[in-house]
C-alpha cells in the first residue's frame, strides 16, 4: 500500500454551532498527511455533517491534484461521498451538485476511486479522520468564544 495513495475522510456537525468540520488523512510516499478545517455556511449547515464528508473529500481530491498523483483512493464512511460523483446518485441540491462538478474537473487529471467503509468500525485511518473533523469544529467554537 505504501506506492499507492489513499485518503481516508469524515465530516462532523455541532448542531449548536451549526459548523461542520473535516477530517483527512492522506497516504503519500509512505507518509502520512493530516488536514482539518471547519466553518459556518448557512447553505452548507443544512447539510450537517455531509457537508464535512464533501469537503473532506474534495481536499483529498485537491491534493492529488496538485501533487501531480494521477490516481487516489478514497475511503469514506458515508455513501454518498462517492455515490454523487460515480452517478449512483443524483445531485439534486445546488451543495451536491457543485461536489460532483469538482470531481468532473478533477477527473480529468486524476483518476478517484471511492471505496466505502463501516463508520465507527475501529478503522484506524478512518476513526483518525472522524477525530479531526471533530477537533476541528471543537478549535473553531474556541475561536468564536474568544473573539
Amino acid at each position: 500500500m505504501t506506492n499507492k495513495v489513499f485518503a481516508y475522510v469524515d465530516g462532523s456537525f455541532n448542531s449548536e454551532y451549526e459548523i461542520y468540520g473535516c477530517g483527512v488523512v492522506i497516504s503519500h510516499n509512505g507518509m502520512l498527511h493530516e488536514k482539518q478545517h471547519a466553518s459556518y455556511n448557512e447553505d452548507f449547515a443544512k447539510l450537517r455533517n455531509i457537508a464535512g464528508e464533501c469537503e473532506a473529500s474534495k481536499y483529498a481530491m485537491y491534493y492529488a491534484l496538485t501533487n501531480n498523483i494521477p490516481e487516489i483512493t478514497i475511503y469514506h464512511d458515508y455513501v454518498g461521498v462517492g455515490a454523487w460523483c460515480t452517478g449512483k446518485w443524483q445531485a439534486k441540491q445546488d451543495y451536491t451538485r457543485e461536489y460532483r462538478e469538482f470531481f468532473n474537473k478533477v477527473s480529468h487529471k486524476v483518476k478517484v476511486n471511492f471505496v466505502k467503509v463501516k463508520g465507527h468500525s475501529g478503522v484506524e485511518l478512518n476513526e483518525r479522520a472522524d477525530r479531526l473533523a471533530k477537533n476541528a469544529i471543537s478549535e473553531f467554537i474556541m475561536e468564536i468564544k474568544n473573539a
